[in-house]
């Protein structure tokens, strides 16, 4: 029975995330080739700090978009950065990250007795115990990218959605991690990662 409550107890901290993404390429697009691509996520840097990461993890030449829009002052200044910088493509990634739900889901209780026994006459006995809180944790996501070129052609876009459970996996910057991995797995479907 203990170890059914422990392994319950662990499914509620550690947890899951599940992701379910679609994306598309525009009419006009037949192959997508891209030398450098600059990722730009303007509501959550650690999703865009996460993929670039990721992205240049598998091969594709990836660089955070801050840095470049900081110094546009409109779309066309925009594009001559881009093109300065030897970027071919731009990732715009557009987030929802839910706030993280936490409940109180009971505790786990371990008590141990100690029995001793001096004679026929005399019996000790002494109890401990430990109460340990337990915790649930959710939290939902919703991330839309959207490729261009570097001229701002729409060449491709991707919808994900997230859910996650657990303390492990609910958190600002596991959730970040969880979009970026989606957008990974989308863009490798797609094949704008070679896999």
């Amino acid at each position: 029975m203990k170890k059914i409550v422990l392994f319950l107890s662990l499914l509620l901290i550690v947890g899951c995330q599940s992701t379910s993404g679609s994306s598309s390429f525009s009419p006009a697009v037949s192959n997508v080739q891209i030398t450098k691509l600059a990722v730009l996520s303007p509501e959550n840097t650690y999703v865009e700090d996460i993929l670039v990461e990721e992205l240049n993890k598998e091969n594709l030449p990836a660089i955070s978009g801050r840095g470049i829009t900081a110094f546009a002052t409109d779309i066309e200044s925009l594009k001559k950065l881009l093109k300065q910088g030897g970027i071919s493509h731009l990732l715009l990634i557009n987030s929802q990250v839910g706030k993280q739900d936490m409940h109180y889901a009971g505790t786990v209780n371990n008590l141990q007795t100690n029995i001793s026994s001096f004679g026929f006459n005399s019996i000790s006995a002494t109890t401990s115990g430990l109460s340990t809180p337990i915790y649930s944790s959710t939290n939902s996501a919703a991330a839309k990218a959207k490729l261009f070129s570097v001229e701002g052609n729409l060449l491709w876009v991707s919808d994900l959605m997230l859910e996650a459970q657990g303390t492990l996996y609910t958190g600002k910057k596991a959730m970040a991690s969880g979009i970026a991995d989606g957008f990974v797995d989308e863009m490798k479907k797609s094949k704008i990662i070679s896999l």
